[in-house]
């Protein structure tokens, strides 16, 4: 049996902390309890965000698709210790609404970088929020220092299986 995939761009991928444990949201009250985030108008609604740090360096951390921004509590301190660290729930997800009309996910990550005035940024993605940062990387290159993904889902690529 032959497998042939497509092309992808070449990734690298670094660790800037050893472990990164998710927290189910059940267990981070500590993030829903801070009300210390705010919101940015995106089309067709509002994301939530939390930002934390200020180091040179912007690390914006996406979650899964299963869970939202506090699966990020047991790492949030470190990384605010050395970076300007953001956050946020992404449509549908923790504080941030559903919405019904059309968009595409990237986009909020565009219109948040934007809101803050952020040019360039380190992108964490876990699962889900690993696919979100890889397109968003490819759409807007010039916006990502560095990549780093933890579990990530790989959307746009088929795999044809030949026997």
């Amino acid at each position: 049996m032959r497998h042939f995939k497509c092309k992808a761009a070449t990734l690298f991928v670094a660790w800037l902390l050893p472990c990164v444990t998710p927290v189910w949201p059940q267990q981070s009250a500590k993030s829903e309890a801070s009300g210390a985030g705010s919101f940015v108008q995106v089309q067709g609604g509002k994301l939530y965000y939390e930002e934390c740090g200020s180091g040179a360096r912007t690390i914006v951390l996406i979650h899964d698709g299963i869970a939202h921004s506090a699966v990020w509590d047991d790492v949030w301190p470190a990384f605010c210790k050395k970076f300007h660290t953001v956050r946020y729930d992404r449509r549908g997800y923790g504080r941030s609404p559903e919405t019904t009309a059309p968009y595409w996910e990237t986009e909020g990550i565009t219109a948040l970088l934007r809101h803050m005035r952020i040019a360039r940024t380190i992108l964490v993605g876990s699962s889900h929020g690993g696919e979100l940062s890889i397109d968003f990387t490819l759409q807007h290159p010039e916006m990502v220092e560095q990549l780093v993904l933890v579990g990530a889902v790989v959307s746009g690529c088929r795999t044809a299986i030949i026997l």
